[in-house]
């Protein structure tokens, strides 16, 4: 046997042994659970968590059993469950966003499909950097690992490196169908998911399609937010990315939150080259950089992320302060909002939630009551700690005169 038959050999050895453990797995997300009636009263129970007040869902709970029997026919058939979208926009800090939700009977089966079979087969090759939408990973989980990345890039380079930011124009309404349907095929062997997830997809052609401005001739549909199938993609999404730019191109500091990217290194025109090789994989997944959201900086300058300032200072403390745009539209908001309660249109209760919300919302230090027992690198700020106290005092300055409630800084 010569070098290039064994070496053939044990590829193949290890194909299967590949080929074996994926079947065992996928074994396990069955379609035929997620499309029953007991998989579907889970999805049900998950669903309507924190929205029982709504009257579709009531309806829906009414006749539970009907309901669960006929949706569970439908999709053992193959018929299409889709019913078309409620569509409003919605205000999120400053940016207007375009929701298209499906109705609630539509929600409960994707959840169904969504949990039980696309997150565990296509979350399984998702880099461990990859923090958005995740059972136990989230904004905490990217704060803790951009913080160490911070670090580590500290300990052996200092200040002297750079930031490569990226974020992608329009990243849900440009996503590419037919990307999303070869990201599900290369994940899941079950011909049923792949036509419940085309079925999905062909709602958004139906409803709506945007024209490509630099290409007139193509048709482009996009997907839209609201529902937690779309997700599930979207964090998969460029997956292949993700693998490029750690085995390839070798960034250890590199943190990626849903279309928000950096990429940490001690050299600028390596981040060059890294930008020009992220650009071309943006071709393939048929999606754009944002070039007013994509630059590289110097650590020592700080940096922008997730609506966060970021600073490492020469001392290796990593400072997190909410960013300048976000407070100074915040207090405009609480000043508008006091004129709605004088005139009655708002209850102060919604005020208040919506102030914890933005509050809570906050990727920042907080500042602790006793001394640490050792010194660490990321010691509170007294920017970020004095920030909130500034915008803590317009809100009771504004509202503690009329209710009581006032914000204390923790």
């Amino acid at each position: 046997m010569t070098s290039e038959e064994r070496r053939e050999a044990r590829y193949q050895r290890r194909k299967a042994k590949r080929g074996a453990k994926r079947a065992a797995f996928l074994s396990h997300c069955s379609y035929d659970y997620a499309a029953s009636r007991d998989g579907l009263h889970e999805s049900m129970l998950d669903a309507s968590k924190r929205v029982m007040k709504k009257a579709s869902v009531q309806r829906y709970r009414m006749q539970e059993a009907a309901k669960n029997a006929d949706l569970s026919d439908k999709m053992q058939r193959g018929t299409d469950v889709t019913k078309g979208f409620i569509c409003f926009d919605r205000q999120e800090r400053g940016k207007t966003r375009h929701i298209m939700s499906v109705h609630f009977s539509e929600r409960v089966a994707q959840k169904s499909i969504n949990g039980n079979i696309l997150i565990p087969a296509m979350f399984r090759s998702n880099i461990y950097d990859n923090g958005a939408s995740q059972t136990g990973k989230g904004t905490s989980f990217f704060v803790s690992e951009l913080t160490k990345h911070l670090i580590r890039h500290y300990k052996r380079y200092g200040t002297q490196g750079y930031a490569l930011l990226i974020d992608f124009h329009d990243y849900f309404g440009s996503a590419s169908h037919d990307v999303i349907r070869e990201n599900v095929q290369k994940a899941i062997d079950d011909p049923r998911v792949h036509h419940f997830c085309d079925q999905s997809l062909r709602a958004y052609e139906r409803h709506h399609i945007r024209v490509d401005d630099q290409d007139p001739g193509q048709a482009r549909y996009g997907i839209g937010l609201g529902s937690e199938m779309n997700q599930t993609f979207m964090v998969s999404y460029v997956n292949r990315m993700d693998h490029l730019i750690k085995e390839k191109l070798g960034i250890k500091g590199y943190d990626r939150y849903m279309d928000d990217f950096i990429l940490i290194h001690p050299s600028k025109t390596y981040l060059q080259y890294c930008l020009s090789e992220i650009q071309k994989a943006c071709a393939d997944l048929e999606i754009t950089l944002n070039p007013k959201k994509t630059s590289i900086v110097r650590l020592s300058h700080g940096f922008t992320i997730l609506k966060t300032k970021w600073i490492l200072t020469k001392t290796g403390k990593v400072i997190r302060t909410a960013c300048r745009k976000s407070i100074t539209r915040e207090r405009r908001k609480l000043k508008k909002q006091k004129t709605l309660l004088d005139a009655g249109v708002l209850e102060y209760q919604d005020i208040r939630a919506s102030y914890e919300s933005f509050r809570g919302s906050l990727i920042v230090n907080k500042k602790k009551r006793k001394k640490a027992k050792r010194k660490t690198f990321h010691n509170p700020s007294k920017r970020a700690w004095m920030t909130l106290r500034r915008l803590d005092a317009l809100y009771n300055e504004l509202f503690i005169k009329t209710f009581i409630g006032e914000f204390t800084h923790d």
